[in-house]
């Protein structure tokens, strides 16, 4: 019987502040981006997929989604 990888990663919206699945297929770009808050700069990766129009703002930073990514195909990315 073979393990099957799940293709979604989970993370935070920032702008619902609600849990959002990413399919890690789907992910057409990402980029690292920095919002001004109260509480100083908050960095986040934005994340375009194919099923989404205006992309995702996530709760990560830059280097820990591509741990993520890293971690998820085995390889550098």
């Amino acid at each position: 019987m073979s393990s099957t990888k799940n293709p979604f990663l989970t993370f935070l919206n920032i702008e619902t502040d609600k849990m959002v699945g990413i399919n890690i297929h789907n992910i057409t770009s990402y980029h690292e981006k920095i919002a001004e808050t109260d509480d100083g700069d908050k960095h986040y990766v934005l994340v375009l997929c194919v099923d989404d129009r205006y992309g995702r703002k996530i709760d990560v930073t830059f280097e820990e989604f591509e741990d993520k990514l890293r971690d998820w195909y085995g390889q550098s990315v």
